[in-house]
């Protein structure tokens, strides 16, 4: 079986997009505890724990980001940009078969 992770799953999207995977083959990724969800937790940030948080997936579901069209652009950068060049990095160095990337342009 292909096992698949889904960061940002707190979102909406990630919350609809989960129930679409049967569950022993997902992993929800989150930037934070959620009492209704069953998730691992870890910064997309820190480029080193997302490269282990990964490590036993092989497909990457990336829609961890900063929705909020009123955010500063400080805010946006880290998550937006960096947070998807850590999610790259990560799928790299543990040699991911796909990742799937989704964004959506605010104006």
């Amino acid at each position: 079986m292909v096992h698949i992770g889904i960061t940002g799953a707190a979102g909406n999207v990630g919350k609809e997009l989960s129930t679409a995977f049967d569950n022993e083959d997902l992993t929800l990724f989150t930037h934070r505890d959620h009492d209704d969800m069953d998730s691992t937790v870890f910064d997309v940030m820190d480029r080193d724990a997302f490269v282990d948080a990964i490590s036993d997936i092989d497909v990457l579901i990336h829609l961890a980001a900063n929705p909020s069209p009123y955010a500063e652009w400080d805010d946006l950068y880290e998550v937006n940009i960096n947070g998807v060049y850590n999610a790259y990095y990560a799928a790299v160095r543990n040699n991911l078969d796909r990742v799937v990337y989704a964004v959506r342009i605010m104006r």
